[in-house]
């Protein structure tokens, strides 16, 4: 199965922040290649299962980068959250840490299901019993993505129900498509991102359709300072 993690308001709760160990995410035979007493674990910023609080949270869909897994940016997600929205990171394995771990994974493929199979799931959770039954509000969503999650965010802008999209040092195909007609953008870039994102930015501004806004971070590069 798909995992995916959600952060959202919630109550404050003691005790340390969760964590995720990314070398968990890795196939055993790629594991043992890791030097001894490597450790990639990642705060996740929150607690698991923590009580949630309010209701008629927009919901943020997010899109890991190329060779990545849905906690790269945890930080961000709960960052997200805290400002009350509701915000859903799948493992991408069509060109994620699946992609080098399994052979025969098809590369990029079905990644747009895979995103349509966490919205359908999150719309079973809103109808449901489950811990955010009633509190996502559905007609208020938004995708964004970083690197090739970018350009995924951008091309799944064109589902009829995404009102917005962010790209994040995004690259490849997604200025190209254009995204979704109409809607609106923000691009985020840094002004020494190794993979020359930037580049590509007159070519989505032109594409675009919507009100569009293009957000540089000076001195960032492509995943951080």
């Amino acid at each position: 199965d798909r995992q995916v993690d959600v952060w959202y308001p919630a109550a404050p709760v003691d005790g340390p922040d969760a964590v995720d160990r990314a070398e968990d995410e890795f196939a055993p035979r790629l594991r043992a290649l890791l030097p001894a007493g490597l450790s990639l674990t990642v705060d996740l910023h929150g607690h698991r299962d923590a009580p949630p609080t309010g209701a008629d949270h927009p919901l943020v869909l997010f899109a890991h980068g190329i060779f990545s897994w849905r906690d790269q940016s945890a930080a961000l997600m709960a960052h997200l959250a805290s400002w009350g929205l509701v915000v859903a990171s799948p493992d991408l394995p069509e060109y994620g840490l699946s992609a080098l771990s399994f052979p025969g994974v098809p590369f990029f493929g079905d990644s747009e299901a895979g995103m349509d199979e966490v919205v359908a799931r999150l719309r079973a959770e809103q109808s449901g019993t489950g811990l955010l039954a009633g509190r996502i509000d559905l007609d208020e969503i938004a995708v964004t993505g970083h690197s090739l999650g970018g350009a995924l965010a951008t091309l799944y802008s064109t589902r009829p129900f995404i009102r917005a999209y962010v790209p994040l040092a995004s690259a490849l195909v997604a200025p190209q498509a254009g995204g979704g007609a109409g809607k609106p953008a923000m691009w985020i870039r840094a002004t020494t991102d190794q993979t020359h994102a930037d580049a590509l930015l007159p070519v989505a501004e032109a594409a675009a359709t919507g009100p569009t806004a293009v957000v540089s971070i000076r001195g960032g590069g492509h995943v951080g300072p």
